[in-house]
């Protein structure tokens, strides 16, 4: 368990719990995956002279939007605790800071469910959408186009991902870490698992019908879904089938690792020293799987193909913060 949880059980008394004395793992936790925007505001960080009250009580109707949408969803969901980094880590104090971004791949690989708010680029945006026009469950495949080289995946994955989430860097290995992503966008809720993905879309009519599940068929042609590392261990043949497909020609999970780092590196930071630590929970699990040793974003294993990184030919770049990753890294432009 992570080490502070909040208690949203009750709507008049939502306050945060050291998970310890109280939580029993049993009962499970969501998390929140979301962006912060340009700043927190005090009413959305917990600060070590807050933390004693916070520990009894937090006004739940005077947080952030986003933060408030997410007590809402945990609680209809009948989950009695929710972590948010900016209210369960002490924001102003670094060594709580540290210790808890250690532990950051636990949190959402151990989490029942993450609540992704892909509607907003700032923490007061929310997104449970107003005045939506009521969702239905749909068969929406994902599949390549024989008769159209050019279109490699059906419109709504090409929107979904363009939501902010996928912008942000943080918010990569919160996707990839976490069992289940229940996915809120302007236009649908995506629920995503290690199997299969199911979609709400928007309805001009009534409330369709049950579920269709899509499950990860993991086509012979490229299907344009972005599928998450940590989804193949079952599927790790067919999954290399389509990485050769795609004229990769080195078969194995470092090549893996190269496309995961090609998107994470397209991504913002507002802190850029940030850069290494906000992907090292993935790093991390990859490491106690494959007991593979791991160097700045490069593995001793396959260090010399490591090393042959190119900046993007028509990206403008420059060298990162002093410190971020030695020279020798991709994380250091």
């Amino acid at each position: 368990l992570p080490t502070r949880l909040v208690d949203v059980q009750q709507p008049s008394h939502v306050h945060l719990v050291i998970s310890d004395d109280v939580v029993d793992p049993d009962w499970g936790y969501a998390a929140l995956s979301y962006c912060w925007g340009d700043s927190m505001p005090e009413s959305g960080r917990t600060t070590r002279s807050s933390l004693a009250a916070r520990l009894q009580y937090i006004d739940a109707e005077q947080l952030p939007k986003t933060l408030r949408e997410a007590v809402e969803v945990t609680r209809s969901l009948s989950i009695k605790y929710l972590w948010i980094d900016a209210l369960c880590i002490i924001q102003d104090d670094e060594v709580d800071r540290e210790h808890e971004i250690e532990t950051m791949s636990e949190v959402y690989s151990c989490a029942t469910v993450t609540i992704a708010a892909g509607v907003s680029t700032h923490c007061d945006g929310g997104f449970l959408v107003e005045n939506r026009p009521p969702l239905r469950f749909t068969n929406s495949p994902i599949k390549y186009h024989p008769e159209n080289a050019s279109v490699r995946t059906c419109p709504w994955v090409s929107t979904f991902c363009s939501n902010p989430l996928f912008q942000r860097g943080w918010t990569l290995q919160e996707r990839e870490l976490s069992p289940r992503v229940l996915h809120f966008t302007s236009i649908e809720v995506v629920f995503e698992c290690r199997q299969s993905i199911k979609r709400y879309e928007l309805a001009a009519t009534e409330v369709g019908s049950e579920p269709v599940e899509q499950s990860y068929l993991f086509f012979a042609e490229p299907d344009g879904w972005p599928h998450r590392i940590l989804d193949l261990q079952d599927s790790r043949k067919k999954f290399l089938r389509t990485v050769a497909l795609r004229k990769i020609d080195s078969l194995d999970w470092h090549v893996v690792w190269w496309r995961t780092v090609e998107e994470y590196s397209r991504r913002q930071f507002t802190i850029p020293n940030d850069r290494l630590r906000a992907i090292a929970g993935l790093a991390d699990t990859l490491q106690k799987k494959f007991k593979w040793d791991y160097f700045s974003g490069l593995w001793a294993g396959n260090l010399a193909l490591d090393l042959l990184w190119t900046v993007h030919y028509d990206k403008e770049f420059d060298l990162a913060e002093p410190c971020v990753a030695p020279s020798w890294s991709w994380a250091s432009v």
